[in-house]
């Protein structure tokens, strides 16, 4: 009895384990992947030219709501 105890134990730790390696895993493919599409973004001019029209909605924004 004792044994098959540890044994379901050893089990349910084990599949802990691989979740979280697979939790771990699955969050540095997320962050390569955010990385490469941000460099990707860093070189292309229509893309820098969006978030510039967007820096200007901001700083609208922002200029309207100190008034």
């Amino acid at each position: 009895m004792h044994v098959k105890k540890w044994n379901v134990i050893i089990k349910i730790m084990k599949e802990i384990s691989i979740s979280h390696i697979l939790e771990f895993v699955y969050s540095e493919e997320k962050r390569k992947q955010y990385k490469e599409s941000f460099r990707r973004a860093n070189n292309d001019p229509e893309m820098i030219e969006l978030a510039e029209e967007g820096l200007g909605d901001f700083v609208k924004m922002i200029e309207k709501y100190e008034k």
